[in-house]
């Protein structure tokens, strides 16, 4: 076997469709980047001559729709650099992070943050204390808000 393939309908119109050839099945299994891959507007048959065309030996792998749209995925990630991806993984570290101070200095520890009853009773707290009717600041209350909101959404 010279050659395998797979052809992935990327929309429900089926107007686009993503193909990938590898030159062999064993880096299938154990990485995902592909001898040649694209995105086509053609119809299935279409796509199909073109890689025939470049590689007449291919075989077509047969696959479960499931398999097929983790492929893809796959894939579509190894195609930036190794430091973009790197940059992007450290950043979102940073984010976190900085999310996490930002909740403690709101006053969300940890041990306020371990289930919605501990969480809902710190708000509380700090609401009657920061609350514009009993001389806090208004800036403060809404960001203290958002971040209870935004806690809770981990709950859920």
């Amino acid at each position: 076997m010279d050659a395998v393939y797979f052809i992935y309908p990327l929309d429900r119109d089926q107007d686009r469709w993503f193909w990938a050839v590898w030159s062999h099945d064993v880096p299938l299994i154990t990485q995902y980047a592909p001898t040649d891959y694209g995105i086509s507007r053609d119809k299935p048959c279409g796509v199909l001559e073109q890689i025939i065309m470049a590689y007449p030996q291919a075989q077509a792998l047969m696959m479960s729709h499931v398999l097929a749209r983790d492929i893809y995925r796959r894939v579509r990630r190894v195609e930036l650099p190794w430091h973009v991806q790197q940059h992007i993984r450290e950043t979102l570290a940073q984010q976190k992070q900085s999310r996490e101070l930002h909740f403690e200095r709101l006053g969300f520890g940890l041990e306020h943050r371990q289930t919605p009853t501990a969480l809902k009773r710190r708000f509380r707290e700090l609401a009657r204390r920061y609350h514009p009717d009993s001389g806090g600041s208004e800036a403060l209350f809404v960001g203290l808000k958002q971040a209870y909101s935004e806690l809770m959404r981990r709950f859920l």
